[in-house]
């Protein structure tokens, strides 16, 4: 049953601007979970996506990490930016101006498992977050968490498409070696 179906959203926003989840929310009533560790954003999530478990934080952690209160520098953009980064993965001059913030960090592995137990299933999993993709693979735990479809964004202006992109590089890397499929185009 289609009700039984779950989805995440990470790098949610606003939870409508450029939202690959919410049709999956909205019109079919899917079970999911958006996560925004952008502060100046996550208020409007809150308020645009009532139905939907919402968190803020950088899931871009190791669980040790996270036991030990780190903290990531957060580039909070104007509201009119939906590409806010963290400090680690932010390699343009737009945001030179701007001062980090600290945002909590933490392992996604757990949360996953307890929003979706038994195992952490998701049906359909979607990854912008400016360059961090990498980090966040990185630290899920693919033995403990099943991932049916992830889609990952792919091309920004940190990382071009015909250019040379270490995250993008390190994170199909990831995904291939716990065995997912490239699909493109």
């Amino acid at each position: 049953e289609m009700k039984d179906m779950t989805y995440v959203e990470l790098g949610a926003y606003d939870g409508r601007t450029e939202s690959n989840s919410r049709f999956f929310d909205v019109c079919l009533g899917w079970k999911g979970l958006l996560i925004e560790a952008n502060p100046s954003a996550y208020p409007l999530l809150l308020q645009n996506r009532p139905h939907a478990h919402r968190l803020s934080f950088a899931p871009s952690c190791s669980i040790a990490e996270e036991a030990a209160n780190k903290t990531v520098g957060f580039l909070s953009t104007p509201k009119a930016w939906t590409n806010a980064a963290q400090v680690d993965t932010a390699n343009s001059d737009s945001y030179k101006e701007i001062t980090p913030v600290p945002v909590p960090c933490g392992s996604l592995t757990p949360v996953l498992r307890d929003f979706f137990p038994p195992n952490g299933h998701v049906n359909f999993f979607s990854l912008d977050v400016e360059g961090a993709e990498h980090l966040i693979v990185q630290n899920i735990d693919f033995d403990q968490v099943y991932i049916e479809i992830l889609i990952a964004e792919n091309q920004n202006n940190h990382c071009p498409i015909n250019g040379p992109c270490e995250s993008r590089r390190l994170a199909r890397a990831k995904m291939q070696e716990v065995g997912y499929i490239l699909f493109e185009n």
